[in-house]
Protein backbone atom coordinates (compact mmCIF):
# COMPACT_ATOMS: atom_id res chain seq x y z
CA UNK A 1 0.00 0.00 0.00
CA UNK A 2 1.36 3.38 -0.92
CA UNK A 3 0.72 7.01 -1.79
CA UNK A 4 1.85 8.00 -5.26
CA UNK A 5 1.99 11.17 -7.32
CA UNK A 6 1.65 11.81 -11.02
CA UNK A 7 4.24 14.14 -12.50
CA UNK A 8 4.46 16.18 -15.66
CA UNK A 9 7.74 14.98 -17.23
CA UNK A 10 8.29 18.33 -18.95
CA UNK A 11 9.04 20.09 -15.67
CA UNK A 12 8.66 17.48 -12.92
CA UNK A 13 5.68 19.16 -11.29
CA UNK A 14 3.29 17.00 -9.30
CA UNK A 15 -0.27 17.37 -10.54
CA UNK A 16 -2.09 14.55 -8.73
CA UNK A 17 -1.77 12.51 -5.52
CA UNK A 18 -3.39 9.08 -5.23
CA UNK A 19 -3.41 5.99 -3.10
CA UNK A 20 -3.38 2.30 -3.87
CA UNK A 21 -3.74 -0.80 -1.78
CA UNK A 22 -3.19 -3.10 -4.77
CA UNK A 23 0.39 -2.32 -5.66
CA UNK A 24 2.36 -0.74 -8.46
CA UNK A 25 -0.09 -1.80 -11.14
CA UNK A 26 -2.65 0.81 -10.01
CA UNK A 27 -0.82 4.02 -11.03
CA UNK A 28 0.30 2.38 -14.26
CA UNK A 29 -3.24 1.23 -15.08
CA UNK A 30 -4.56 4.69 -14.19
CA UNK A 31 -2.27 6.23 -16.79
CA UNK A 32 -3.45 3.71 -19.41
CA UNK A 33 -7.18 4.05 -18.63
CA UNK A 34 -6.98 7.83 -18.69
CA UNK A 35 -6.15 7.90 -22.38
CA UNK A 36 -9.26 6.02 -23.55
CA UNK A 37 -13.01 6.27 -23.05
CA UNK A 38 -15.09 9.23 -21.93
CA UNK A 39 -14.12 11.25 -18.89
CA UNK A 40 -15.00 14.42 -17.08
CA UNK A 41 -12.21 14.21 -14.51
CA UNK A 42 -9.74 17.07 -14.75
CA UNK A 43 -6.69 14.87 -14.16
CA UNK A 44 -7.71 12.45 -16.90
CA UNK A 45 -8.25 15.32 -19.32
CA UNK A 46 -4.75 16.55 -18.46
CA UNK A 47 -3.28 13.09 -19.08
CA UNK A 48 -5.01 12.98 -22.46
CA UNK A 49 -3.70 16.45 -23.28
CA UNK A 50 -0.17 15.25 -22.56
CA UNK A 51 -0.76 12.06 -24.55
CA UNK A 52 -1.85 14.02 -27.63
CA UNK A 53 1.53 15.77 -27.46
CA UNK A 54 3.32 12.42 -27.29
CA UNK A 55 4.08 12.87 -23.59
CA UNK A 56 3.45 10.27 -20.90
CA UNK A 57 3.15 11.36 -17.29
CA UNK A 58 5.38 9.60 -14.80
CA UNK A 59 4.62 8.49 -11.27
CA UNK A 60 6.56 8.12 -8.06
CA UNK A 61 5.88 6.60 -4.66
CA UNK A 62 5.65 9.28 -1.97
CA UNK A 63 5.10 7.01 1.03
CA UNK A 64 4.60 3.34 1.81
CA UNK A 65 2.22 2.32 4.62
CA UNK A 66 0.92 -0.89 6.19
CA UNK A 67 -2.79 -0.26 6.87
CA UNK A 68 -5.82 1.34 5.25
CA UNK A 69 -6.04 3.90 8.05
CA UNK A 70 -2.41 4.89 7.47
CA UNK A 71 -3.08 5.00 3.73
CA UNK A 72 -5.98 7.43 4.15
CA UNK A 73 -4.07 9.57 6.65
CA UNK A 74 -0.99 9.68 4.41
CA UNK A 75 -3.02 10.73 1.37
CA UNK A 76 -4.62 13.56 3.36
CA UNK A 77 -1.18 14.60 4.61
CA UNK A 78 0.44 14.67 1.17
CA UNK A 79 -2.39 16.56 -0.51
CA UNK A 80 -2.47 19.15 2.29
CA UNK A 81 1.33 19.48 2.37
CA UNK A 82 1.65 19.98 -1.37
CA UNK A 83 -1.17 22.52 -1.43
CA UNK A 84 0.39 24.37 1.53
CA UNK A 85 3.68 24.48 -0.39
CA UNK A 86 1.88 26.13 -3.31
CA UNK A 87 1.53 23.13 -5.61
CA UNK A 88 -1.39 23.24 -8.03
CA UNK A 89 -2.64 19.68 -7.82
CA UNK A 90 -5.81 18.47 -9.50
CA UNK A 91 -7.22 16.42 -6.64
CA UNK A 92 -10.90 17.27 -6.19
CA UNK A 93 -11.02 15.96 -2.63
CA UNK A 94 -8.66 16.37 0.29
CA UNK A 95 -7.81 12.65 0.29
CA UNK A 96 -8.61 9.62 2.36
CA UNK A 97 -11.91 8.95 0.61
CA UNK A 98 -11.46 5.69 -1.25
CA UNK A 99 -13.84 5.02 -4.12
CA UNK A 100 -15.44 8.48 -4.14
CA UNK A 101 -14.68 10.87 -6.95
CA UNK A 102 -16.41 13.94 -5.54
CA UNK A 103 -18.52 14.20 -8.66
CA UNK A 104 -22.26 14.65 -8.39
CA UNK A 105 -24.99 13.77 -10.86
CA UNK A 106 -26.73 16.69 -12.54
CA UNK A 107 -30.50 16.89 -12.11
CA UNK A 108 -30.88 16.03 -15.79
CA UNK A 109 -28.89 12.81 -15.26
CA UNK A 110 -30.83 11.92 -12.14
CA UNK A 111 -34.11 12.14 -14.05
CA UNK A 112 -32.81 9.65 -16.61
CA UNK A 113 -31.93 7.08 -13.91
Amino acid sequence: MFIYCLLDPRDGTIFYVGQTAVGASEPENYLIRATSGPTTRKVKRHLRHLSKQGITATWEILETVTSIDELNDAEIFWIASLRAAGATIMNVLDGGQQGFSGQKHRNESKQKM
